[in-house]
């Protein structure tokens, strides 16, 4: 399989789902899925037998590669041997092994046509949409209710405020970034109620809804 999509849309969590479901209708033996991204197999000093190592690991599992278009860039000739390795076993090992290739979309683009015999043996493709505003409020809310607090509507404004903003930066990482910034809210929640700030134990303030990201870009 193949999933297309930029940070933060849920591109890893529906790994381990469909992890799940492969389980339970035996078209895999463990329940189990074993997480790596395209840079993973070049960090060795014999990458080709890392990669088989790794593929003998993940049998009767799923093997997810994240970012798996990092396999083309850089040292293209060792990718290009990485890839056939792994088109080997899936060849080979079509009954005992899934692969879910993850990346960007355009990045992804560029991974199957540097090897034909990829894209001839990847027959599912999802695209991870970005979540709407609307989406991205409802992440908010039901990750700050998992907190057992409760959100005033100013601190709901605020975060809509927050997020168009964020929505606007290249470093936007859909959900990634609305958990960024109820952990922040957590924190400062925490600091408004000790110094006396707000008055309000169980449920968010404006106050507590805060960009603390230092960044320079």
């Amino acid at each position: 399989m193949c999933f297309l999509g930029n940070p933060g849309t849920g591109k890893t969590t529906m790994a381990a789902i469909i992890t799940g479901l492969l389980y339970r209708y035996k078209y895999i033996k463990e329940n189990e899925y074993i997480y790596v991204d395209g840079n993973f197999f070049k960090s060795s000093s014999d990458p080709i037998e890392r990669t088989k190592l790794l593929l003998v690991k993940a049998k009767k599992k799923v093997l997810f590669i994240d970012e798996a278009y990092a396999l083309v860039q850089g040292n293209y000739s060792l990718g290009q041997q990485i890839i056939a390795t792994l088109l080997n076993e899936m060849e080979n090992n079509r009954t005992d092994l899934i692969i879910i290739l993850a990346g960007y979309q355009k990045e992804m683009k560029q991974l199957f046509l540097s090897n034909s015999g990829l894209a001839s043996r990847v027959k599912n493709y999802f695209v991870f949409e970005d979540y709407n505003l609307i989406e991205l409020q409802n992440i908010f809310t039901q990750m700050v209710y998992k907190n057992q607090l409760a959100i005033s509507s100013n601190a709901l404004e605020k975060f809509t405020d927050l997020i168009e903003k964020e929505k606007k930066k290249s470093s936007f990482a859909n959900a990634r970034t609305v958990r960024n910034i109820v952990e922040n809210a957590l924190l400062e929640h925490q600091y408004n109620l000790k110094n006396n700030l707000i008055s309000t134990p169980y449920m968010l303030q404006p106050e507590d809804i805060v960009n603390t990201k230092k960044s320079p870009f």
